[in-house]
C-alpha cells in the first residue's frame, strides 16, 4: 500500500474522530510523502498516483467541511451561551441583588 494511501486512512480516522490538531499536525508528513510520490512518477505509475492524490485531496475536503461544520456549532453554541448571560445580567440588574 503506497504511502499516500496511508496517509488517507489516517486522515479519513482523524475526521472521523474529530482530531483537528493531528490532522493539521500531519501537514508537513503529508507534503513530503506528496512531494516524493510527484518525483517518483514513472509511465507504470502515473495512474495510480494521480489516483492517490485525487483520494487524499477528497479526504482533506472532507476534513475541512467537516471541521468548518463544528466550527458552526461552536459558534451557535456560544452565541446561545451570551444570550444566556445576557439574559442572566440583565435580570441581576434590574433586580438589585
Amino acid at each position: 500500500m503506497s504511502e499516500l494511501r496511508v496517509l488517507r486512512q489516517k486522515i479519513d480516522l482523524l475526521v472521523q474522530e474529530a482530531q483537528w490538531q493531528q490532522i493539521a499536525a500531519l501537514d508537513e508528513i503529508v507534503r513530503d510523502v506528496i512531494s516524493q510520490a510527484v518525483q517518483s512518477v514513472t509511465d507504470d505509475n502515473r495512474d495510480e498516483i494521480r489516483e492517490d492524490l485525487n483520494n487524499l485531496q477528497q479526504s482533506y475536503a472532507t476534513a475541512l467541511a467537516s471541521m468548518q461544520r463544528k466550527q458552526g456549532e461552536s459558534a451557535s453554541e456560544l452565541a446561545s451561551m451570551q444570550r444566556s448571560y445576557k439574559a442572566a445580567k440583565s435580570y441581576l440588574d434590574s433586580s438589585k441583588f
